[in-house]
């Protein structure tokens, strides 16, 4: 999956369950990554990203800031 945030193209990267473990631009340069306890609790993360779909996010799946719930 791919996604363009104005003039730039970041590309997401997945682990076994589907969830967002690293996210990187056109020139494949790691720009957030992304790790995860039980039930998709971040519990390291490097670099910052508006990134809703991290848990589980290739199936759709997008956290919701204000409740911090999938």
């Amino acid at each position: 999956m791919s996604e363009r945030r104005g003039s730039a193209i970041f590309f997401h990267h997945y682990d076994a369950l589907g969830s967002t473990d690293r996210i990187t631009n056109a020139s494949q340069v790691q720009q957030v990554a992304y790790r995860y306890r039980a039930f998709g609790e971040q519990t390291v993360v490097s670099g910052s990203s508006p990134n809703r779909f991290t848990w589980v996010g290739q199936a759709g799946y997008c956290r919701q800031a204000d409740t911090a719930d999938y």
